[in-house]
């Protein structure tokens, strides 16, 4: 059989080997049976969710407003709200669904994420099995599950250190996470005589979908893949009707008219200048990212010599190159500088190659645990971050946890210097609010002290119903207060983003906070001077709190 060629069957060894012999061909040289690689595969992520899942508390640690961020999303949906018609974002609705499938299932509640956060991985989970099972042998099939569905579940962001905790840009995990699946079936051959190509077009076709509605980069991305697969892929090739009505489906539906809102938003998000473009941003990135792009460079060298020897098919260099350059791309568009899982699925394209090249070779069994080293180190981390979240979850002391409003459970850390009671920490930050100013970052202590004060007015004054704007990056106090939202404004406000105009964004507010320490001051100082105004004459100031300035429109007349 030519090592090049696109299907193959499966690779037995070549003499009787060795009861010890006979595990490692079962591990990385036969192919993968799907009952083990579920039992296995699942109980390490059934694990990793109990980790999650298990504590009474929620510990953010970072960029605990994104986290607001998604569940104010997800309360205006569950409210009624459509998104890109009554309130305004250039990322899809996608990401909020699963929290909204949490508040049906345990209440509007902050655990509401991670319930949603679970029924993401045990979709990607079904969609991991389902791809890898008909492409690579055990212990790599079981990797690139856990590859793939930790991704999804670990609480932090992809590239961060294992203990920086954060829910924050979700739509960011699930993105990566859907692309590595994908590409695993773009770019790799299932096994000659496996099942029909059908689970690989629903697989795939449903995956770009997604992506669609998550964040228009990674939808972009996806189609780029497709077409890249196409030319260098004979397996895409052999289905041509299959896949091209897979890319005729997903253009077909971004223009349907149901999209036209979100397209409004994307296209008001572009001309607002949010694009981030030029050789300063690739050099960051590059810069950043030297390891792994190092090691996909590597594996890119390998493949580009294997072909020329004529030892691989040109779908392996091409395929490296390809998701080294999806990769940035999408890394680009992210608010994030470190990460790139697209590399990552490059290992496995080339563990499959040397698996065929050197089957009958005595040492295959260490080069292929070579090559699955950096995966395996991959899955360890995040494992380790699971543990680590755990133990910070059930056994810090660190932490101030939150017992009121609809944040109840939300843990963020203390600083040293305000390692005291509870009660007392309000007058921690206000006193720093004083004696600094507004020139100085918040850290999430005391952003949650600010959102919890915020809450208080409005307890302490049953006078004050109607819905409340926050002018900050995200404006959560409908989420927190359990009051209905009004409709026409920003979810995320962003001074690179559009702007709605005073008279839509405030038009069903009834109470506008303006905070005095905000999370982005050149963000809220925007915000004031657009909107300052239609404030004066539509919002009196009512009162004054050590955090913020509330204007409230006068009360109609019964």
């Amino acid at each position: 059989m030519s090592p090049s060629s696109e299907g193959y069957a499966g690779i037995a060894a070549p003499h009787p080997p060795a009861r010890w012999r006979d595990l490692w061909t079962m591990l990385l040289i036969d192919d993968a049976r799907p009952a083990p690689l579920v039992a296995i595969a699942g109980a390490v992520l059934a694990a990793c969710a109990w980790l999650l899942a298990s504590p009474d508390r929620m510990v953010s640690r970072l960029m605990t407003w994104d986290l607001l961020f998604n569940l104010e999303g997800a309360w205006r949906i569950r409210a009624g709200q459509v998104p890109h018609v009554d309130f305004h974002d250039p990322l899809g609705s996608l990401s909020f669904w699963p929290t909204v499938a949490g508040f049906w299932l345990v209440g509007t509640s902050v655990f509401a994420f991670i319930v949603g956060q679970l029924l993401v991985a045990g979709v990607m989970f079904a969609a991991a099995v389902t791809t890898s099972v008909r492409r690579l042998p055990l212990a790599p099939a079981i990797l690139f599950v856990l590859f793939a569905c930790l991704e999804v579940l670990v609480p932090t962001n992809t590239g961060g250190l294992f203990d920086h905790f954060t829910f924050a840009m979700s739509y960011n995990a699930y993105g990566w996470a859907a692309l590595c699946v994908l590409s695993l079936i773009l770019f790799l051959p299932p096994r000659r005589g496996s099942a029909p190509a059908w689970p690989d077009v629903v697989v795939g076709g449903v995956l770009i979908a997604a992506l669609f509605y998550l964040k228009i980069t990674y939808f972009l991305v996806a189609l780029g893949l497709l077409a890249a697969a196409f030319l260098v892929c004979r397996h895409i090739r052999a289905q041509p009707i299959a896949w091209g009505m897979v890319g005729a489906a997903a253009l077909a539906n971004v223009a349907a008219p149901f999209n036209w809102h979100y397209l409004g938003d994307i296209a008001a998000t572009i001309q607002a200048g949010a694009v981030r473009s030029g050789w300063d941003t690739a050099i960051v990135l590059v810069t950043a990212n030297a390891t792994e792009l190092s090691l996909a460079a590597g594996v890119l060298l390998v493949a580009v010599a294997l072909w020329r020897a004529g030892q691989a098919p040109l779908r392996l260099p091409a395929a490296a190159a390809v998701l080294i350059g999806a990769a940035l791309a999408v890394l680009s568009q992210n608010a994030q500088l470190r990460g790139l899982p697209l590399c990552g699925v490059a290992l496995f394209l080339m563990y499959e190659q040397v698996r065929r090249n050197l089957a009958g070779y005595a040492g295959v069994a260490w080069v292929l645990l070579a090559i699955l080293v950096v995966p395996a180190a991959n899955v360890a981390t995040a494992t380790a971050s699971m543990v680590s979240y755990f133990d910070t979850a059930t056994h810090s002391d660190a932490n101030f946890v939150v017992d009121r409003t609809n944040l109840r459970g939300l843990a963020v850390p203390l600083r040293q210097d305000e390692a005291v009671a509870n009660d007392d920490a309000t007058y921690l930050w206000v006193n720093r609010i004083r004696s600094v100013g507004g020139n100085i970052k918040l850290s999430q202590y005391e952003y949650v002290q600010t959102i919890l004060e915020a809450a208080a007015m409005f307890h302490e004054r049953q006078d004050r119903p109607g819905a409340v704007l926050v002018l900050d990056q995200v404006s959560p106090l409908s989420f927190v207060l359990g009051r209905p939202p009004a409709r026409g404004g920003t979810l995320w406000m962003d001074t690179a983003f559009a702007w709605q105009p005073a008279e839509v964004a405030l038009a069903e507010v009834a109470h506008v906070l303006v905070p005095k320490l905000s999370t982005y001051p050149g963000l809220t100082e925007e915000a004031v001077a657009r909107y300052g105004a239609y404030l004066e004459a539509q919002f009196p100031l009512r009162s004054e709190s050590p955090g913020w300035f509330l204007f409230s429109r006068p009360a109609k007349p019964p």
